[in-house]
């Protein structure tokens, strides 16, 4: 099972989550789905942009983008 963790700042703020409940709640709520599809290995539409840092993509919106390393 995989594990997800947020990046978070030297003050203890995580940009991602902050990012998250800006957002209108039926798309955060889309989003945090995809998200936890994660733990089952279902990324669904990615990108590998270099070796260990991945696009995850989302045709949601204004085509949101979220950014990650495994």
């Amino acid at each position: 099972m995989k594990e997800i963790k947020f990046y978070k700042l030297p003050n203890g703020k995580e940009p991602v989550k902050d990012w998250l409940f800006d957002l209108d709640k039926s798309l955060r709520v889309k989003i945090i789905r995809r998200i936890e599809r994660i733990y089952d290995d279902n990324f669904g539409d990615f990108k590998q942009i270099e070796p260990n840092l991945y696009e995850l993509r989302f045709t949601l919106g204004k085509g949101y983008r979220i950014y990650y390393t495994i």
